[in-house]
């Protein structure tokens, strides 16, 4: 089997999934990025089982000398990555990609039969955030036969360095154009306080954009959906606390339409946001390369089971819980045991 090449692989992001590759895989690396120099530097750090080349993930010609007989793209470049992306179906190479990269309704349908044509996984929104609030999601999904409302919040993705702030950018474009989550009864809730798991404590969130939770509220029976993350503004500073560099994700699912307390909670928490991205991805890859994955478009709750990634995300040092209390509490009844709603804290 060839080496993996991880595009972006000097960043903050591709080295942590570079390390991540390291030590689960026994497979070859390549670091590739624009700067040859860094690309190398990189490599070295990983021995004989690493090498550094010049690639541009925006540019097909650099690509087509990294990517044909490679095992998988790992593509950690941020939103420049559909050349990256195009590349990977020519040659038919599974691609990994951890950029939220936002395409229209009809670019992901024919994304979807270029895959399946290829005969190769595409993997999308691989990482914490996107990623991690769709697992979650689907984790509850599959916990019980109906959910009405599912209230999800996150610290957000990693925001530091020119390539986040580039898809930051991006990801707000795009929601000014567009309403994201405007579905089936989506809830579009104020500015809230979430309580995430400590040592992060209570936020104050304010409704975002989740692009990996767009396409699974069309495809399940979800009255509401809401999704929000950490506010680093104004809101944040007047409530006296502000994000930490820490990672946290709560998601609460609610059966009926009354219900104040949730019927199942899951929480994710990292001391290093990469490393949760770097594990989800790390995951994900080994699945492909073990042909777990079948060929097509998918997002990381598709391509491993939930329930199987955070099991994974546990084992690599990321602190997950699952709470299914008592039956939510109905009107005029004693209030049960649970977790009230994020909008309610």
């Amino acid at each position: 089997m060839g080496e993996v090449v991880v595009l972006g692989g000097y960043g903050s992001v591709g080295r942590a999934c570079v390390h991540e590759l390291f030590q689960t895989t026994s497979l070859g690396l390549v670091v590739a990025g624009r700067n040859a120099q860094r690309a190398e530097r990189a490599a070295l750090e990983l021995g004989n089982r690493g090498r550094g080349v010049y690639a541009d993930a925006a540019d097909p010609r650099t690509l087509g000398s990294v990517i044909p007989g490679s095992a998988a793209v790992i593509c950690c470049a941020g939103v420049r990555s559909g050349a990256a992306l195009q590349a990977a179906l020519e040659h038919r190479v599974p691609f990994v990609d951890l950029s939220p990269l936002a395409l229209e309704a009809r670019a992901l349908r024919r994304l979807r039969e270029q895959a399946w044509s290829a005969g190769v996984p595409v993997v999308l929104h691989a990482g914490a955030v996107p990623g991690l609030p769709a697992v979650v999601a689907d984790f509850l999904l599959r916990c019980f036969p109906s959910i009405h409302r599912l209230e999800i919040a996150s610290t957000g993705g990693w925001t530091e360095g020119p390539t986040a702030q580039t898809d930051l950018a991006a990801l707000r474009l795009r929601r000014r154009f567009r309403h994201t989550l405007r579905g089936r009864g989506s809830a579009w809730l104020g500015s809230a306080r979430c309580r995430f798991p400590d040592p992060t404590g209570q936020l104050a969130v304010r409704p975002a954009y989740a692009l990996d939770l767009e396409e699974l509220e069309a495809t399940h029976c979800l009255h509401q959906l809401s999704y929000r993350e950490a506010n680093h503004g104004r809101f944040s500073n007047w409530l006296g606390r502000v994000p930490g560099p820490e990672f946290g994700l709560v998601a609460e699912a609610f059966i009926e339409p009354g219900d104040r307390v949730a019927a199942g909670r899951v929480t994710v928490s990292a001391a290093d946001p990469l490393a949760a991205a770097a594990a989800v991805s790390g995951a994900i890859l080994r699945a492909v390369l073990q042909g777990r994955v079948p060929a097509g478009l998918a997002g990381p709750h598709e391509a491993v089971n939930p329930a199987r990634l955070l099991r994974v995300l546990e084992k690599r040092g990321v602190r997950v819980t699952s709470l299914r209390p008592a039956p939510a509490r109905r009107a005029g009844a004693p209030e049960a045991s649970g977790q009230r709603g994020l909008a309610a804290q």
